[in-house]
C-alpha cells in the first residue's frame, strides 16, 4: 500500500499501530476517503465515524447490507466487488465535486440513533 501512494503522487497514511482516543479524532477528521478493506462486517462503528466526519467510504459491496443507514440517508458510498475494483472506485472519487451539506442526513440519523444524546430518552423508559 506504501509503495502504491508514494509511485501514485497521492498523499496517505498507512496505520499499522493503535492511535488513543484523541489522535483517532484528529485522524478521522482529516480522512477525505475511507477505505473499509473488511472481508465480514456485522455493522463496524468505525465505518459511521469516518462518514460522520466526511469522509467518502469505499467499502466490498456484500457489506453494504450492514449499513442501511447510507441508502436511508442518500449517502453514497464507493462499492466494490473485489480487491482489483478499489482502485476505480477512489479514481472516481478523486475527481467528483461533492457540494457542502451533503452529510447533513446521515449525520442526523447518526446522531440519532448512535449516540447517547439521541437515544437517552429510549432507556430513560426502561430505567
Amino acid at each position: 500500500v506504501e509503495n502504491i501512494l508514494r509511485d501514485s503522487g497521492i498523499e496517505g497514511r498507512l496505520q499499522l499501530g493503535e492511535l488513543d482516543k484523541e489522535e483517532t479524532a484528529k485522524f478521522r477528521n482529516t480522512a477525505d476517503i475511507f477505505l473499509y478493506g473488511q472481508t465480514t462486517d456485522a455493522g463496524s462503528q468505525s465505518v459511521l465515524e469516518y462518514a460522520f466526519m466526511g469522509a467518502r467510504v469505499v467499502m466490498r459491496e456484500d457489506l453494504y447490507s450492514n449499513y442501511k443507514l447510507f441508502k436511508e440517508t442518500g449517502y453514497e458510498l464507493g462499492l466494490y466487488e473485489t480487491y482489483d475494483g478499489i482502485n476505480t472506485v477512489v479514481e472516481n472519487f478523486l475527481k467528483q465535486h461533492v457540494e457542502p451539506g451533503h452529510l447533513e442526513n446521515l449525520k442526523a440519523w447518526i446522531y440519532a440513533n448512535k449516540t447517547w444524546y439521541g437515544i437517552k430518552t429510549k432507556w430513560s423508559k426502561i430505567i
